[in-house]
């Protein structure tokens, strides 16, 4: 789980609650920090996991605002068979961040890594530029993670949290199924449309360089491909202004072998 600042905090708690259904959980919180003139000039080493600390004032209060709000989500879900947060830094340079944090992922053997998206929801509902140190961030981690990935765009699933757990604790028996019949992408885009103000937060899978009639000619007008073209559509400025979206992107083990024949390729 990446953070970029203490404002991420309450969406992604609400993510884990839904991913933990009252079951035990451990997270690694990763606080994503640029590494520049300053905050090198602020490094203090330490002993131990986490030997290495920022005393740059900006850096400490964010990191404090953090811990504040994982410790009184810690202290009301912790304990045994319930949630347990382990905090790492991730210091360097955003062209070296997503070694970092593949490292991180790798080490822990963990099987999803969160990150939240570049961009930001303004005000007016629409979304920003975004930052792209972040987004370069996002995209070789995609490329290079060692497990499974999911991008968030918030647009105040945080704010609906409490609402939201409740509906996981009460239990997966008041979910539903809805199956919608599409036969091309201007139609898939139609549909998607008619469902924006129905949910708080939409989840899509981000496919592999695989093309579909479903979604032929998306690309062409895609902002950011590395969401894919469903999870782009989702994620702009056109699309609801309520609603959240997590992206993911399923693991694939066969990535991290070099294979000299398919027919000894892994399963």
């Amino acid at each position: 789980m990446g953070l970029h600042g203490p404002h991420d905090v309450s969406t992604l708690v609400c993510l884990m609650e839904a991913r933990r259904c009252g079951g035990e959980l451990a997270v690694y919180a990763v606080d994503m920090v640029q590494l520049t003139d300053q905050t090198a000039a602020a490094i203090v080493k330490g002993r131990g996991f986490d030997g290495v600390t920022v005393v740059d004032e900006e850096v400490s209060e964010m990191r404090k605002l953090i811990s504040e709000a994982l410790d009184a989500y810690q202290a009301e879900c912790g304990g045994p068979g319930g949630v347990r947060v382990r905090r790492l830094l991730a210091l360097s340079s955003f062209p070296d961040m997503h070694s970092d944090i593949c490292i991180c992922a790798e080490d822990a053997m963990v099987a999803l890594v969160l990150l939240p998206f570049h961009k930001a929801q303004r005000v007016d509902g629409s979304m920003n530029a975004g930052h792209f140190g972040f987004r370069l961030v996002n995209q070789k981690v995609l490329q290079l993670a060692p497990c499974s990935v999911g991008v968030v765009v918030d647009r105040g699933l945080g704010k609906q949290e409490q609402a939201v757990v409740v509906h996981v604790a009460g239990g997966g028996r008041g979910m539903g199924y809805l199956e919608k019949h599409v036969a091309y992408s201007a139609e898939l885009v139609a549909v998607l449309c008619g469902l924006q103000s129905e949910y708080l937060l939409f989840m899509v899978g981000r496919g592999r360089d695989r093309s579909s009639v479903l979604t032929e000619g998306l690309d062409e007008w895609a902002e950011c491909l590395e969401l894919g073209p469903v999870g782009d559509i989702l994620a702009s400025s056109d699309f609801s202004p309520t609603a959240s979206m997590l992206i993911v992107q399923q693991y694939d083990a066969t990535k991290h072998y070099k294979v000299i024949d398919d027919e000894f390729m892994p399963l």
